[in-house]
Formats: structure tokens, sequence, C-alpha cells
């Protein structure tokens, strides 16, 4: 049977399991849990994988969950991914009133679309053509936040890196994946859209804490060294290098004050800061870095105050393989319009995927059916076909080509990733880093 057939026979599966997949999607949006909480997410996954008879492995990264589907013939492995967090946001129409989480980034429906796909593909007429293994996956924690939390788990043995595909990449769960494919909704993209290809930043992130000496701050400031001050300075000098970024690495630094001081009539005694720096490059994010960390010492040399200064490891850059954009575009060709598929180009923000595709090919698709700005109450998801149905038959038709027409192990083989897992492993745990300097009189 040529391929073609195989491909309408993939679109049928995903729509005779349309009202499924709609229902999964819904039931995701409506229950959102955040990063390394996902357990009721995780057990849904679950459910559908051992419906389809998947071989599942759960608890990676403490909530990820994998299905196998494994082909006839032995080839390559590609997965298909999905990721499981929500942010806080107590306002959105459709947050999760037990936990005031909402999936204001969309990641429901990458759920939606990756079980979608599982449903296509979990075909025998399917299975029996495919040379190599579809590997579904939920990944946990995609945003990078509650830091905190994070770092106590660390401390109790129970991760090590602080995001979910890093953690993932350490414990070995894509040690035998080839290739990766993930889709993601934009930004107010109301309808039928798909976008490819394109790069987003890395970034590394940041905890500062100056210490100084509190006093009473109308007796005795003369005693004291504000801590708050040393901050403000430090934000000046940090805003004074501004005009030193380069426009093409698509620098941004953006920090957030957590402590200033706890009442107006105590010098403050310590003051804290938290802060991302991101790149379009690595070479970028550590030059920028430098510049940050000489403006935080000066903060605390100009106020006789000690800073500490911990980087923390964020995401890597992300690049997307072309050879492998080329083949999803000629399949989105079979279900949208050329005015409907669109290049994507450079997004300042960050991504984990950007992880991976510093150790495999991989892309991120980007996809429409939405309203609002993400990570806003004002976000939603307002197509279904737009965010689950056509992005499920996408990547289950991307697979044919893939594993039948054998362009996975073409596009490995033209793949040259920066990084090897244990090249990635190793830089991502230089990034743990403690700095102390103390410039008290």
């Amino acid at each position: 049977m040529p391929l073609d057939l195989y491909k309408k026979i993939i679109q049928d599966n995903v729509t005779n399991n349309a009202d499924r997949i709609r229902e999964f999607g819904r039931d995701i949006y409506q229950h959102a849990e955040m990063g390394f909480e996902e357990f009721r997410t995780a057990e849904q996954v679950k459910r559908v994988f051992s419906q389809l008879n998947l071989a599942v492995e759960t608890q990676l990264a403490i909530t990820g969950v994998k299905g196998v589907l494994s082909g006839k013939y032995s080839g390559p492995t590609v997965a298909i991914l999905g990721e499981m967090d929500g942010l806080l946001c107590k306002e959105h129409p459709q947050s999760n009133k037990s936990n005031q989480t909402a999936h204001i980034c969309g990641h429901n429906a990458q759920l939606a679309a990756m079980v979608g796909a599982a449903y296509a593909l979990a075909d025998q007429k399917i299975i029996d053509q495919l040379h190599g293994k579809v590997v579904f996956m939920a990944t946990p924690a995609e945003e990078y936040v509650e830091l905190e939390k994070r770092r106590q788990l660390r401390e109790q043995g129970k991760l090590v890196y602080l995001a979910g595909k890093p953690e993932l990449i350490r414990i070995g769960a894509f040690d035998q994946i080839d290739l990766a494919l993930i889709t993601h909704v934009g930004a107010d993209i109301p309808g039928k859209r798909i976008g490819l290809g394109g790069t987003a930043n890395g970034f590394i992130a940041k905890s500062v804490h100056f210490k100084g000496r509190a006093a009473h701050a109308g007796a005795a400031p003369e005693q004291g060294r504000n801590a708050l001050q040393a901050a403000t300075i430090a934000l000046n000098a940090i805003n004074a290098w501004r005009e030193s970024f380069r426009d093409d690495q698509h620098i941004k630094v953006h920090p957030i004050m957590t402590g200033g001081g706890e009442q107006v009539n105590i010098v403050p005694g310590e003051a804290r800061l938290e802060l991302y720096i991101r790149a379009k490059s690595l070479e970028a994010i550590l030059e920028t870095s430098e510049k940050v960390n000489r403006a935080l010492q000066a903060g605390a040399l100009a106020m006789g105050c000690t800073v500490v200064i911990q980087d923390l490891p964020g995401f890597m850059p992300q690049t997307s393989s072309q050879p492998l954009v080329d083949v999803i575009r000629d399949n989105a060709r079979l279900l949208l319009s050329e005015e409907q598929i669109v290049a994507n180009g450079h997004f300042p923000g960050s991504a984990d995927m950007g992880d991976l595709t510093q150790i495999m090919p991989g892309t991120i698709i980007e996809v429409g059916g939405t309203k609002g700005a993400p990570h806003t109450a004002g976000f939603d998801l307002i197509d279904e076909e737009a965010a689950y149905i056509v992005p499920a038959q996408l990547l289950a038709m991307t697979v044919l080509d893939l594993l039948v027409a054998g362009k996975a192990e073409q596009i490995i083989q033209a793949d040259n990733p920066p990084l090897t897992k244990e090249g990635y492993c190793r830089l991502i745990d230089g990034f743990f880093q403690e700095q102390t300097f103390d410039y008290q009189f």
C-alpha cells in the first residue's frame, strides 16, 4: 500500500478518536498541576497508554510517564513529547481551585496532541509498517519556577537538575531516543496554523543575597550597612550594561527583588534578588553573566556589604533540525493551506526542549487555537481542532515518513549535535556555582 494511503488511515484514526482526544485535553486543562507535582496528570496519561497496550514506565523524574510503541521492524526511535505542568494563576477561569494552577501556557494541548498521535499509530496496520519505535513521553516541570521548592527536592535527593527534560536526560530516559518532536500553542492564534523551525534563547538563573548590617533607621543609620541600597546600586549597574548587549544575541536580563527589608524604621540588613540571563548562544549567556556578576559585586562594594551569588542552570539555547522541519512541512501541506504554514524566527523566551536539541535532532511545532497572551489570565484555548486534532495528525503522519520511508536515519546521519549526553551533563553540573564576595568594613 502506498505511504499516502497509510497517512489517510492516520488521519481517520485521529478523527475517529477525536471525542476521546478532546475529552482528555479538556480534563487536563481543568486540572492543572505545578511542576514535579503532576501526579493526577501522570495518572491520566498512564491510563491512555495502558489502554493502547503501550509498554509503560512511570515516575520518571518524579512524575514523568513514558509509553513505548514498537514497530514490526528494527530501526531508530522517535519521541513525541508533551509537557504536563501549569502555572500559578488563580484568576484564570479554568484555574484548578485546589491549587490555583492553570494551563496558561497550553501544555494540555501538547498532551492531547501526543495522545492523539498515540491513538493514530497504535493500529496494527500501522505498526506492521514501522521500522523502529515511537516513544510517547509526558515530561514534568518545563516551567522554571518555584526554585526554592526545587532546591529542596534536590537536597532531598529526589532530583538533581531543576527542570523536567534536563533531569530526564540525566537519568537516561532519552538514552535510546534518536530524535524528538513536540508541539506548542502560539500566542493569540485563533485558528489553524503551523509554525515550523526557528530558534530560542537559553538562560541561566541567579539567586542573589546581599548581607549588610541592620541598625535603627532614625537614631543610628550610620551604624548600618544598607543591603537594600546595595541591591539597588547593583540593579542600576546592570541597567548600565544594557547598551553593551548585542542585538543579534537577543540578550535579556530580568531581575526581581524578593526581599529588601521588613520594617521601615530599620536599615535593611538583608536584600535578595532573583534573575534570569537569556541569550541566543551559550557564549553570550556566559559573557552577560560575568557582566551581571560585576554589577552585583559593585553594589556590595559601594555599601560595604557581602553578596552571595548562586548560579543555577536554566535551559540551553534551542535549535531546529532543518531536515526534520522539511519532513514536517511536507505533511503540514496535506492538512492545511500554504498560507497557514509559516516559518518561525527567533523566540526570545526559553524552553527545555533546547536542552534536547543540544544532544539530538529535534524541533518544536507551533500550533494555533488560542487567544490572549500566554502566562496571563487572559490566555484561553478556543479551537480544539487547531490545538489538538490537526497537531495529532501531523505528528503521526510525520512518524510514517521517519520510520516507514526511512527519513529518520537520514536526519540522524545529517545531524551534528554540539554535545553528547556526557558533555551535556558536565556542562550543566558546572552551572551550579556559589560565590561569596565580602566587602564589609
